[in-house]
């Protein structure tokens, strides 16, 4: 499976668990959307590296590397969790 196509499946995945999360009325169903929340994403930042390993030049992957895991980490701080 290439990396594109997984790109896509993850994230039309991630979008139809996200949209999930508001029908959800009690606990259980919502902590198992959160489950697969987390678990969908964590195949989005190694997608996302080898995308732009394709994309990019070597010279410059590695700014954009360094600031895309910045950014992740200073939206997690804004976010509050």
């Amino acid at each position: 499976m290439l990396a594109n196509d997984s790109f896509q499946r993850l994230v039309a995945l991630w979008g139809i668990v996200t949209l999930c999360q508001g029908f959800v009325h009690q606990k259980g169903a919502l902590l198992a959307c959160r489950f697969l929340l987390g678990a969908l994403e964590s195949g989005l930042t190694p997608c996302s590296v080898v995308l732009m390993s394709m994309f990019v030049r070597r010279f410059d992957l590695q700014k954009r590397i360094a600031t895309f895991f910045a950014m992740i980490s200073l939206a997690g701080a804004f976010s509050g969790e």
